[in-house]
């Protein structure tokens, strides 16, 4: 089982979109944040049946934002690096995405949980990056979708810079997160969060998921300052 997040908010809280359509870009964000992976494994992380899926990743694959190879994996296409490629350096946040990536990476490897890197986009949380765990049951499909501020740990962790934040069940139930602010000049207007059920929240995780979070944020603002020195 997998536990998603965009299927289970409320329709009230934005505009319905069909259900299928949904899972299509929830294939694509999983495809993409593994970097490649089985239909198994991407009909796993968004609950789909296997025949379900083969039919909405040949889609994406007959568009190019996927591609099968040789092995019969699924990985990230031509027309989404064409896409990649055109957000650079000039634009101030898929800069940032990119230099976390790796980071986010390893905070994950290290957590055991999912990752995601959040930005302030007027009066909501934009999640622009992610690293996902190779847990079987864990967080995914926040990329791209916009979120209350109230509702966000990372919300929360940007309304006291600084430190890390605990947050239970702000968007979903039995999902937890610990988020921590980016100093800096992205003081107030980004955020690294680890997401995951709560019953691997306990109180020595939430420690050790600080702990980790912290050093992963202090990493990445130090590479930020030495490129912005170079």
């Amino acid at each position: 089982m997998t536990l998603l997040s965009l299927n289970d908010i409320s329709e009230d809280e934005g505009p319905s979109i069909p259900r299928s359509i949904s899972r299509v870009f929830d294939l694509l964000e999983t495809v993409v944040a593994r970097g490649s992976c089985t239909l198994t494994e991407a009909a796993g992380d968004v609950e789909l049946t296997p025949t379900t899926a083969r039919r909405y990743l040949q889609a994406l694959v007959a568009r190019g934002y996927i591609e099968r190879t040789t092995g019969g994996t699924y990985r990230a296409g031509p027309a989404v690096r064409v896409l990649a490629r055109a957000l650079d350096d000039r634009d101030e946040v898929a800069a940032l995405a990119r230099r976390a990536q790796p980071h986010l990476e390893r905070l994950a490897s290290t957590v055991g949980e999912s990752v995601y890197l959040g930005v302030v986009d007027d009066d909501s949380i934009v999640y622009v990056a992610t690293a996902q765990t190779e847990r079987a049951i864990r967080h995914v499909g926040w990329i791209g979708q916009r979120l209350p501020h109230e509702h966000t740990a990372i919300g929360a962790a940007l309304a006291a810079p600084g430190r890390p934040v605990f947050r239970s069940g702000g968007l979903e139930t039995d999902i937890s997160a610990v988020s921590h602010g980016l100093p800096g000049e992205w003081e107030g207007t980004a955020a690294i969060s680890i997401v995951g059920p709560t019953h691997r929240f306990d109180q020595a995780s939430i420690a050790r998921f600080e702990l980790a979070l912290t050093q992963a944020v202090g990493a990445l603002i130090d590479e930020l300052r030495l490129e912005a020195v170079r």
